[in-house]
């Protein structure tokens, strides 16, 4: 009976070691992602080359790295290798941020599950409220979007503006695409 129990000890220990190095890796704490961060998760959950397993982000908030699953059907896969190479990449710490479309890491305002997943279909800007929802965006993140957005307003004008100048462009189409760019 004790050779019974200490083979059932064994086989528990042996897969709760097996199975926790799969998500040891889930980030924990404090992260503010920045905006080159945003859009790379934004280009994670788009799926462009396969399905998304795994995102890691470097602790900077500003780098993500990530596997895809280019067939139908793929292994699971543990956080390990892509924490590893994200950090040989970078030279800064990384930890999982998100499995498939959903947020994994806590730090204590992500509830997790539902209110985690992203879908497909989002667009940068509601990826950004969502991951602002989340605890991942600083309080200010929509002044800086739109001192981003107004410093590109200003470079498209300049370039329709001397387009004009140039004679490449008639003064209609001028009028429309400044318009356009001011709506």
């Amino acid at each position: 009976m004790t050779k019974f129990k200490n083979l059932l000890f064994s086989l528990t220990i042996f897969f709760i070691f097996s199975f926790s190095n799969a998500n040891a890796g889930y980030g924990k704490g404090d992260l503010t992602l920045t905006e080159n961060g945003v859009k790379g998760f934004h280009e994670y959950i788009q799926g462009a080359q396969g399905i998304p397993l795994r995102a890691v982000v470097t602790n900077d908030g500003n780098h993500f790295f990530w596997r895809y699953c280019p067939a139908a059907q793929c292994a699971p896969e543990g956080d390990t290798e892509a924490v590893k190479y994200c950090e040989r990449e970078t030279n800064l710490i990384c930890a999982t941020f998100a499995v498939g479309r959903e947020v994994k890491w806590r730090n204590g305002i992500n509830p997790g599950g539902k209110e985690a997943r992203f879908k497909k279909s989002m667009t940068l800007d509601e990826v950004r409220d969502k991951l602002a929802a989340l605890g991942f965006l600083d309080n200010d993140y929509k002044k800086k979007v739109s001192d981003t957005n107004k410093a590109d307003i200003s470079k498209r004008l300049e370039t329709l503006t001397s387009l004009y100048e140039k004679g490449l462009l008639t003064e209609d189409e001028f009028k429309k695409a400044k318009e356009k760019l001011l709506k």
